[in-house]
This record gives C-alpha cells, sequence and structure tokens, in this order.
C-alpha cells in the first residue's frame, strides 16, 4: 500500500500536473490518470520501505505525515523520468538524505 494516495498527489502538485505526468498513452482522459498515480507512489512507498525497513516494522499502523510528502516528492521526480526539473530533483534530493538518516539512526 502506498504511503499517498493519488489525491494527495493532485492536491500537492495541482489537477494540472498531475495530469500532464499521469495522463500518458493512446487512451488520454484530459484528467489525472489514477492507475498511474497508484503505480508512481507505489514505486515511491516500496522506496521509501528500503530505507524504513531496519528502522520500523513494516508495514506501518499509520502513516507519518512526512512519509506522505516524501512520497509524492519521489513519485514527482520519477515521472519526469526524462527530464527532472530543479524543484523536483530538490525535493527527491531532501526526501532521499532523509530517509538514509533514518536508515542510519541519526534521526
Amino acid at each position: 500500500m502506498a504511503y499517498a494516495p493519488p489525491q494527495d498527489f493532485i492536491d500537492r502538485f495541482g489537477p494540472h500536473e498531475a495530469q500532464q505526468l499521469s495522463d500518458i498513452g493512446a487512451s488520454r482522459t484530459g484528467h489525472p490518470a489514477e492507475t498511474v498515480l497508484l503505480t508512481y507512489l507505489g514505486d515511491a512507498s516500496a522506496e521509501i520501505d528500503a530505507y524504513l525497513v531496519g528502522r520500523v516494522a513494516i508495514p506501518m499502523a499509520s502513516t507519518p505525515a512526512i512519509l506522505r510528502v516524501y512520497c509524492c516528492d519521489i513519485a514527482r521526480y520519477r515521472m519526469q523520468f526524462t527530464a527532472p526539473d530543479e524543484r523536483a530533483k530538490g525535493a527527491y534530493d531532501a526526501a532521499i538524505s532523509y530517509l538514509r538518516r533514518v536508515a542510519t539512526g541519526d534521526i
């Protein structure tokens, strides 16, 4: 299960950007594609779990708010795979830095 649902992604980055990043392929709808968002948010959650698995029981009973934010940031960065913008890259780097500190016990 993803740390953030598709609506969190849409709320955080807006419906226009969510649609641009997710409404791909031959069957474009002009709206954010929930299945694509679910895939990327799930992948981001798996990446987060890789850092947390040695520190906390996975799955967690409840999701800390910061992980919802980082899940969206990681998914957004990964969705911009051909040329991530500076904001997406910076947010991804911040998320990974935080997760590394958790993994090493610094946080």
